[in-house]
């Protein structure tokens, strides 16, 4: 099911290059065909370096910059 939904997008992006929604749908597809991380991390860095105003890149870096935020106010319990 996910390699036959990769193909698609796949032959989609060759008509349609860097097309954001069909970047997020091969980082999905990457991901659950047990691909190594490296591919879909790959389709992620494309679509968010070429497309900062798509609302996924936006919501991504909105959550990822709140993420960053809450953990600088925390500090480790036991010294390392």
């Amino acid at each position: 099911m996910w390699e036959e939904a990769e193909q698609m997008l796949t032959e989609a992006m060759a008509r349609v290059p860097q097309q954001p929604d069909l970047l997020l749908g091969l980082a999905v597809t990457a991901t659950h065909s047990g691909k190594p991380p490296e591919v879909s991390s790959r389709y992620m860095a494309q679509l968010l370096d070429s497309h900062p105003e798509h609302p996924f890149t936006k919501e991504y870096n909105a959550k990822s910059n709140e993420f960053k935020r809450l953990t600088a106010q925390y500090q480790p319990s036991v010294a390392s």
